[in-house]
């Protein structure tokens, strides 16, 4: 593994930051550059592994969350390689604002990430499909009939779950899901998306925006097809079948269907207040990493002494720690039809 990105002091944004202390050792350090927006909101290291195989590193995190770090690799076979990931790393960069980078082997000083090319539109699919706050970044390739799906979804405090659907069109069952992150601050985000954005767009995908691009790509029908794609894809994420099924293999049966709804409530705002009014700073991530037993069991001792109304309010809090626990990446994800039927009904207790 690499070593921790050497975390930066925070000054005024309109001056370059400080020198890293202490400096990364360019002998011992698998870092070679940093990287830290003029916001101060978003910090990124990248440097090369050697072993188990050589690859290109890319970690990054939020300034204000620094315990979630996203990284990402990239294997090489030839040494030319690395200097291609660079590039690509700066022109996300570039795309997101205004950054500063510090070569670890000069030992600074800090200089400017400049923009390599033209911006990329990194809008959403402007026409509302599906209600809520789901964004979907929509990619089709003319030749192959391939296609990419990237959705974001919305959890509490500015943070957002993404993920990938790689499939042919029109089957988005038979296409494979990619967790890129489970639960991401909004600097995160925005970077993962970019990141995906480059990666689509150097495979021969162009992006669909607006109706007009729809209807290019798909002539009539696509309303429909493309309707069908999103709930499909966001039922997937509900029901944790994320590999790519196995020719002739039938999607297995959950006994409540209405994952959209689910997804859509897990970011609703009535269930966002009760974490924050039941559950102390930290305490929602503990539990999620402990696992479903322990949120039982903490829920359990928030139950003694609490009125009829917050007895009620804790079931429906509850049920978001543990459906939020069933779709935590690095597992296969999983949740229980009747969690998730609790949390689509939970204005009824509200």
């Amino acid at each position: 593994m690499a070593s921790s990105p050497t975390r930066l002091p925070m000054p005024p944004a309109a001056a370059p930051p400080p020198t890293p202390q202490p400096a990364p050792s360019p002998q011992t350090a698998q870092v070679r550059w940093l990287y830290v927006d003029d916001k101060r909101s978003h910090e990124v290291s990248a440097g090369f592994r050697q072993e188990p195989r050589g690859e290109f590193f890319v970690q990054e995190r939020a300034s204000a969350d620094p315990s979630r770090v996203v990284e990402s690799t990239y294997p090489m076979r030839e040494a030319w390689e690395a200097r291609l990931h660079h590039l690509e790393l700066e022109s996300r960069l570039a795309m997101l604002g205004a950054y500063w980078r510090w070569d670890v082997t000069t030992n600074g000083p800090w200089t400017r990430v400049r923009s390599l090319g033209a911006a990329t539109d990194l809008r959403p699919v402007q026409d509302k499909l599906v209600e809520g706050d789901l964004r979907f970044y929509h990619f089709h390739h003319r030749v192959t009939a391939e296609e990419a799906i990237v959705i974001e979804i919305p959890r509490e405090a500015g943070h957002a779950m993404v993920a990938r659907l790689d499939f042919k069109w029109p089957d988005a069952e038979a296409g494979a899901i990619r967790i890129l992150a489970g639960d991401a601050p909004t600097p995160l985000v925005r970077s993962l998306v970019a990141r995906e954005h480059l990666d689509l767009q150097a495979r021969g995908h162009e992006k669909l925006v607006f109706t007009q691009d729809f209807l290019r790509a798909h002539s009539v029908g696509w309303r429909r097809d493309t309707l069908e794609a999103y709930q499909t894809l966001v039922k997937r994420l509900a029901e944790g079948r994320l590999e790519k099924p196995t020719p002739g293999e039938k999607p297995k049966v959950v006994v409540d269907s209405s994952y959209t709804d689910f997804v859509r409530a897990l970011s609703d705002k009535r269930v966002l207040a009760l974490h924050g009014r039941f559950l102390v700073p930290g305490e929602e991530d503990e539990l999620i990493r402990l696992g479903d037993e322990a949120i039982k069991q903490a829920i359990a001792k928030k139950r003694h002494g609490a009125t009829e109304q917050d007895q009620i309010l804790l079931n429906v809090l509850e049920a978001s720690l543990l459906a939020r626990s069933g779709l935590r990446p690095g597992q296969r994800a999983q949740v229980d039809p009747e969690i998730a039927a609790r949390i689509r009904r939970f204005a009824y207790y509200l």
